[in-house]
């Protein structure tokens, strides 16, 4: 019963979330839209992987900032449906991962205490 609250709690939360990113464009949306432009050019019209950039700040490094999601996996989605809607897929996908990650985590701590396996499982206990 517990679980199934939890379950349902996390659905109405991730479509609450869905329905926010869809609807919405306000705040720094416009940012994360043209750094997403730029890397995307970078890879369809270009051809390059987008290390440096010319058209943000008169020419900046894209490979060591945390905002530029240009070589991520699911930087795909952005190359596919745009930088809009692809902007928008991929903070779904990030979210529903994270969601995923987070419950077999919980699962895990749930379990009862099992045996660790490889050699370092004396040292463990």
């Amino acid at each position: 019963m517990q679980r199934r609250l939890v379950q349902a709690a996390t659905l109405l939360t991730c479509g609450f979330v869905t329905w926010l990113v869809v609807l919405s464009n306000h705040y720094d949306w416009d940012v994360f839209y043209a750094l997403n432009e730029v890397d995307r050019r970078s890879w369809l019209i270009d051809h390059e992987i987008p290390l440096w950039t010319y058209q943000l700040c008169a020419g900046m490094s894209r490979l060591g900032d945390p905002q530029a999601f240009g070589t991520s996996p699911l930087f795909v989605l952005v190359l596919l449906f745009g930088s809009f809607w692809g902007t928008k897929l991929w903070v779904i996908a990030s979210m529903l991962i994270a969601v995923c990650c987070a419950a077999r985590l919980f699962e895990l701590c749930q379990e009862p205490e099992r045996e660790r396996p490889g050699p370092w499982a004396p040292h463990l206990t």
